[in-house]
C-alpha cells in the first residue's frame, strides 16, 4: 500500500505459493482476499492479473476472488506431481493459469510454428453466422492455444520455463508498460519481459537476476 500507487500496474502475473496444498516451507497460507483487494487495487482499468494454480488451490484462489476468472491457460509439464496418488486417481501433470481481465484488457495473440497459410474470410461462417469480411492474406504459424506443452526448468523454489514468462508477459503487455511480479522469489521473471518496467516483491529471497530497468 505505501509502495505501489492506485491504477498504476498493467499486468501482475505471479507464481504464488500453493497454500497448504504442500508441505513445501514456501508454501505459506496467504490472506487471499486481502491480496486480491490489493491486486484489483495496484491494477489500471485495463490491467490483467494472471495466477498459477493447481487443484484444490486453484478452487480456493477462485473462492477468495471478488469475480471469477475470464479463463484459463493450462501448462502441461515433462513430469508428473504426487506420484504416490497413482493408484487411487491419474497422475498430475498439468498447472492452470487463472486470468482475471479488466475492462477492454489489452491482449497481444503470439503466433507458434513457421507453417505459411493462406488465409481469407467472406465475412460469412457456417459457425458463427456473419463476420468481418477478411482480405487474403499470407500468415506465419498460428495463433497460441490455452494448452502450452513446454519442460520444467528447476531453479530453486521455481518451476516455469522462462519461455512460458515471456509468453504471458508478451500476451498481456507491451513495451513500456508496468508489470509486477508479487512472489517474485529470486527475479527469475525480470530476465523475461525487456522493455517494461518490472517490480518484483518477495518476502525469503535476495533477486540475483535483477536487471536494470530500461531507459
Amino acid at each position: 500500500k505505501k509502495h505501489i500507487p492506485t491504477a498504476s500496474v498493467d499486468l501482475l502475473y505471479a507464481d504464488p505459493p500453493f497454500d497448504a496444498a504442500t508441505r513445501n516451507s514456501w508454501d505459506r497460507v496467504i490472506d487471499w482476499p486481502a491480496f486480491f483487494a490489493e491486486a484489483f487495487r495496484v491494477l489500471k482499468p485495463a490491467g490483467t492479473l494472471v495466477l498459477h494454480g493447481s487443484v484444490p488451490f486453484n478452487y480456493q484462489l477462485i473462492r477468495s476472488a471478488p469475480r471469477p476468472p475470464s479463463y484459463s491457460w493450462y501448462w502441461k509439464k515433462d513430469g508428473v506431481t504426487l506420484p504416490f496418488i497413482a493408484k487411487i486417481q491419474p497422475m498430475r501433470c498439468v498447472e492452470e493459469i487463472l486470468v482475471w481481465k479488466g475492462k477492454k484488457a489489452q491482449y497481444f495473440p503470439q503466433r507458434v510454428g513457421t507453417e505459411k497459410r493462406i488465409f481469407t474470410s467472406q465475412g460469412q461462417s457456417s459457425y458463427y453466422g456473419a463476420c468481418t469480411p477478411q482480405k487474403k492474406q499470407t500468415v506465419v504459424g498460428k495463433y497460441q492455444t490455452h494448452f502450452v506443452d513446454m519442460a520444467r526448468e528447476v531453479d530453486g523454489f521455481s518451476t516455469r520455463p522462462k519461455a512460458l514468462i515471456k509468453l504471458m508477459y508478451d500476451s498481456y503487455s507491451k513495451p513500456g508498460d508496468t508489470v509486477l511480479d508479487c512472489f517474485a522469489y529470486n527475479g527469475i521473471s525480470s530476465t523475461c519481459c525487456p522493455g517494461r518496467r518490472w517490480v518484483g516483491i518477495d518476502l525469503l529471497h535476495v533477486p540475483k537476476y535483477l536487471v536494470s530497468p530500461p531507459t
